[in-house]
């Protein structure tokens, strides 16, 4: 088996996902979430500087994701394991998208995403997050349309799964299906 790599906007349970999968497969889970200002400072942006960035889908971004992935992708590529990226994790155009897609190629990358159409997929994340008392104090929306207009989320993952109307463990079982290897 390939490690799994889990992609999807913000509130889609990435990481619900992530810990049913790693329970279910007996693997390891990391969130790059937790780690990502680690790798940040290793190309020398502070806090100030991110400021000065723009939002999280702000291009200026992409030269500190891509070097975070490719560290957090680098210190577990000896496991075979689950790993949880965060939403602005796989925005990329241009060389960038070049490169990660180079990056993810040996990684089973699975894509969650309510549906293909973004009305429907943007109402959904907004009534998941609106419901979750932790991810109502602070809208996600416009980076949650940002991420599904981004044609690079679809040329990243090797499989989509869409989650409108599915429970966790039907998404397990959908995720189970996939050849893995």
């Amino acid at each position: 088996m390939k490690s799994i790599v889990l992609i999807g906007p913000y509130g889609i349970g990435k990481t619900t996902i992530g810990q049913l999968l790693a329970s279910d497969l007996g693997k390891a889970i990391f969130s790059l979430d937790e780690y990502a200002w680690k790798y940040y400072k290793e190309k020398g942006l502070s806090l100030e500087a991110a400021e000065s960035l723009g939002d999280l889908d702000s291009l200026q971004w992409q030269p500190y994701y891509a070097h975070a992935v490719r560290r957090f992708i680098e210190d577990h590529k000896d496991e075979m394991c689950i790993i949880d990226l965060g939403v602005g994790h796989s925005l990329y155009e241009d060389t960038y998208l070049e490169e990660m897609r180079n990056v993810f190629m040996p990684y089973n990358v699975i894509l969650l995403t309510p549906s293909p159409d973004i009305d429907i997929a943007m109402k959904e994340l907004n009534e998941r997050n609106d419901a979750n008392i932790c991810k109502r104090t602070h809208s996600h929306t416009r980076l949650n349309l940002s991420f599904l207009k981004n044609p690079s989320i679809y040329q990243l993952a090797k499989h989509v799964i869409y989650t409108k109307g599915k429970t966790p463990t039907e998404i397990l079982r959908e995720i189970l299906k996939i050849d893995l290897e």
